[in-house]
């Protein structure tokens, strides 16, 4: 297997399983919010509606006064075989509250799965909610 970071490309063994996590750092774009990538799998059998429950509620079980304020189901229009699903949540962590906007996509080969928070210790304005929609829609998957 071929696994592709930005710094370079390493060949794997076959059976090894991508499910690590990036942490971008906005840092002078403006942005003001931390994104966080992760990747995971379907486990066999599952579906994506049953994993994205899954995972809510493994989230929380694991912070206090977790709310979902909004939940969407999306097909891409480029894509129409990739389908996501986007939140906006917000919970206590630590005692300090968390606001998020996460999009889970089910990417093409119906197995893997990409999630992208963004998160911050204040609310998500507009200008937020809209940089992160850019954000999510120039999202192009390709083929494993």
């Amino acid at each position: 297997m071929q696994f592709h970071i930005n710094e370079g490309v390493f060949t794997l063994p076959n059976g090894v399983l991508d499910n690590s996590m990036n942490m971008l750092m906005t840092g002078h774009s403006g942005l003001d919010l931390s994104l966080i990538m992760t990747r995971d799998r379907l486990e066999p059998g599952e579906t994506f509606e049953r994993f994205v429950e899954r995972q809510t509620k493994a989230v929380s079980l694991q912070v206090s006064d977790y709310q979902i304020a909004e939940r969407h189901m999306l097909k891409s229009p480029d894509s129409p075989e990739t389908t996501a699903v986007e939140f906006a949540q917000q919970f206590k962590q630590n005692g300090q509250t968390i606001y998020q906007r996460q999009r889970t996509w089910l990417l093409p080969d119906g197995a893997r799965v990409l999630v992208l928070t963004a998160a911050s210790t204040a609310p998500i304005t507009e200008a937020q909610k809209k940089q992160w929609g850019s954000i999510c829609a120039s999202f192009q998957p390709r083929s494993q």
